[in-house]
């Protein structure tokens, strides 16, 4: 039996000037709408099932006759005879009708009842048993194109924009910090959490397997929780065991103390600041302790040294004793020019408590953190002793 002549061109929505690139993308716009699987909401029969197939049979056969150069040429010159009505059906080749505008199959309601009653039903396209691994790895897949929906930084943007219209017009006189970790930050944290609760849902919809991986952080969230309790990570409190020795009371007459008066010390005649110092090339303990009034064994026990080599280029640590009388050539004052108190004493190769002790009415300290309550603090300057010399005869110079 001869079939009519198909217009492959009309079956796959093209014409004979279009490109390559034309031709993929209505064939793929064609067998996405016609595939069973784009429909997971269908329910098809097999009578459906197999006149969807000769549909995705007849768009692949057109796809590949136009796509391959020498096929379609072959199929113009048919073509072009067709259009001039000078081939007769008997000489044309057998093909497929095209589909009326690309819907899916609709029966009526009465013929689909009598089909469906003495035909199987096939749920979408029959599929072969898939591995373990291959369902964890399509389970994953499904998560993660579910997460990137609905990704981190989405989530928080909102998060960011709502909170700007509800109360940003309250808080415009409180810092930015202030409001960032009381208001922003506790919002952030609380509803991502909450984001995160939710998720447990989806037991009702989701396998096994696939459960698992969406909350995946809280399971390993628990496993932490429990390995660190378990172990013992986090010591229990101890109870008070008695003792099985028995203890006598012993009465001892105690002479009554005599009260003597209290002296308050003065202020120490010395002061020591730490230096933290790179050591250079040429640079020997001896000389190094020498003019921090310290000794070669002190600066060793310091720093952990065993041998009295020192290496260029390495951090140690030389506490410098000096006289309370003569601070004045071992410091100088600054500006804080908007640095903290941590920026000043790396600058100026000491720490903080050093820093402290010299400005105990500038510098205010709380919950191990320091605050410069003035725009001047006064900073160690280590000087070799030849230096101080130097200042103090300069300064004791009298000039005629």
């Amino acid at each position: 039996m001869n079939k009519e002549f198909v217009d492959y061109y009309e079956l796959l929505g093209l014409k004979e000037t279009d490109t390559e690139e034309d031709m993929d993308f209505k064939y793929k716009e064609i067998v996405r709408f016609l595939n069973p699987e784009s429909h997971p909401d269908k329910t098809y029969s097999m009578r459906e099932y197999e006149e969807v197939q000769e549909q995705l049979a007849g768009v692949n056969e057109a796809y590949r006759t136009l796509k391959d150069p020498k096929l379609r040429e072959e199929y113009n010159r048919k073509y072009l005879a067709y259009k001039q009505g000078k081939v007769q059906e008997s000489k044309v080749e057998v093909g497929i009708q095209r589909p009326v505008d690309l819907q899916p199959i609709q029966l009526s309601t009465p013929a689909r009842k009598r089909r469906i009653e003495r035909e199987p039903v096939v749920r979408n396209t029959p599929k072969e048993e898939k591995t373990f691994v291959e369902n964890v790895k399509q389970a994953y897949k499904e998560v993660r194109r579910d997460e990137r929906k609905n990704s981190f930084r989405k989530r928080h943007s909102k998060i960011n924009e709502a909170y700007d219209e509800t109360f940003a017009k309250k808080v415009n006189n409180l810092p930015k910090e202030i409001v960032f970790y009381t208001g922003k930050g506790t919002a952030h944290v609380f509803l991502e959490g909450f984001y995160q609760l939710s998720r447990l849902c989806y037991i009702n919809k989701d396998s096994v397997t696939k459960y698992v991986i969406r909350n995946r952080r809280l399971i390993a969230a628990a496993l932490a929780t429990g390995i660190i309790f378990s172990s013992g990570l986090i010591p229990a409190k101890k109870k008070n065991v008695e003792s099985p020795v028995e203890t006598r009371i012993i009465e001892v007459e105690v002479p009554a103390p005599t009260v003597e008066p209290t002296i308050v010390p003065s202020e120490e005649p010395r002061l020591v600041m730490t230096r933290n110092y790179t050591i250079v090339s040429g640079d020997t303990l001896s000389r190094l302790a020498y003019n921090a009034n310290s000794s070669v064994e002190e600066l060793k026990q310091i720093n952990g040294y065993e041998t009295d080599k020192i290496y260029s280029g390495r951090k140690m640590t030389i506490p410098y004793t000096i006289l309370r009388e003569d601070l004045e050539y071992y410091t100088e004052s600054i500006k804080m020019n908007d640095f903290t108190v941590e920026e000043i004493a790396r600058a100026y190769e000491t720490d903080v408590e050093t820093l402290y002790q010299l400005n105990r009415e500038s510098i205010y300290y709380s919950n191990g953190t320091y605050y410069s309550l003035s725009d001047t603090l006064l900073v160690p300057v280590f000087h070799t002793k030849e230096e101080v010399k130097d200042l103090k005869e300069a300064k004791n110079a009298s000039y005629e």
